[in-house]
């Protein structure tokens, strides 16, 4: 009859068991929660250095989006503050959309009173700026508008000042004055930005121009001259000219290479000369020269 005193012990290894159970789900849970939270933690880093990044190349409408939703610690909320200063001060800048032709007449008047009131908001909130330590992104930000004030609409700082200070009537009364200056101003910026654009296209397309260039004919010899200049901002090498002649119709008659630089570097802005000589053919009138390579 002793032996059946060892049902005790039974009942105290599956005690035993339940224990082990709960200990590895507790276990299991711990490891579950502290990855949810370092990859919360990661997500949460990722998001303000990238908003950081935007935030230093002035893209603060993107930088706002990236950290707008987030819990941010203390450490990080003046991060959000000065992106939503610099996010607001750009509000009033005028954009494309605004003076696209193809969006019907520009409400010149809006524009102009939004750009004032990116004025003020500059003079409102220079001293947060200040504090947060941004100052000198809103000062920059505060030229936009000077620029677009200047150019769309003629006016420069001091009358800007002058328009700021009056009220009611006599500001009014200014600003329906300015506001008819302004479409053919706008007009001549946007095709000046558009034939700035397309000189920096041709710029990348033909990085090497032909200057000064001419051709004459010396006994039983066409020689031309002129000169290489490196309009962009790299440096070039192995610059390859070609010249062709051709008669009075355009018929080609014969062509010739030479290299205007060699091994060493044509500089940014730096010019050097050529020349061909070219045994001449009857009939040859007219010629072209062209790079043809550069590396």
């Amino acid at each position: 009859m002793e032996g059946l005193e060892e049902a005790p012990v039974a009942k105290n290894n599956k005690s035993k068991i339940v224990i082990t159970l709960i200990i590895v789900s507790l276990i299991l849970a711990a490891i579950v929660i502290y990855s949810n939270y370092s990859k919360g933690q990661s997500n949460y880093r990722k998001h303000i250095q990238n908003a950081e990044d935007l935030f230093s190349s002035g893209d603060y409408d993107s930088a706002y989006e990236q950290i707008k939703d987030d819990n941010l610690k203390n450490n990080d909320l003046k991060l959000l503050e000065k992106i939503k200063l610099l996010k607001s001060s750009k509000m009033y800048l005028a954009n494309d959309d605004q003076l696209d032709p193809a969006n019907g007449e520009a409400d010149y008047k809006s524009i102009l009173i939004n750009l004032l009131s990116g004025i003020s908001f500059f003079k409102e909130n220079s001293i947060s700026a200040d504090e947060l330590g941004v100052s000198e992104e809103l000062e920059e930000i505060y030229n936009q508008y000077l620029e677009q004030l200047s150019q769309y609409y003629g006016l420069k700082e001091e009358k800007i000042e002058e328009i700021q200070a009056m009220s009611g009537e006599e500001k009014e009364l200014n600003i329906n004055r300015i506001v008819p200056r302004a479409k053919q101003r706008i007009h001549s910026a946007k095709m000046e930005e558009a034939n700035k654009e397309l000189r920096e296209q041709e710029i990348l397309l033909n990085p090497i121009q032909i200057t000064e260039k001419s051709a004459q004919r010396d006994g039983d010899y066409m020689y031309a001259t002129g000169s290489v200049k490196n309009v962009s901002s790299n440096s070039y090498s192995f610059i390859k000219l070609k010249i062709t002649y051709s008669d009075d119709s355009g018929n080609v008659i014969d062509t010739d290479w030479t290299y205007a630089v060699g091994a060493e570097n044509l500089l940014p802005n730096e010019q050097h000369s050529f020349d061909f000589m070219t045994k001449y053919r009857n009939g040859m009138s007219k010629y072209r020269i062209e790079v043809v390579e550069f590396n």
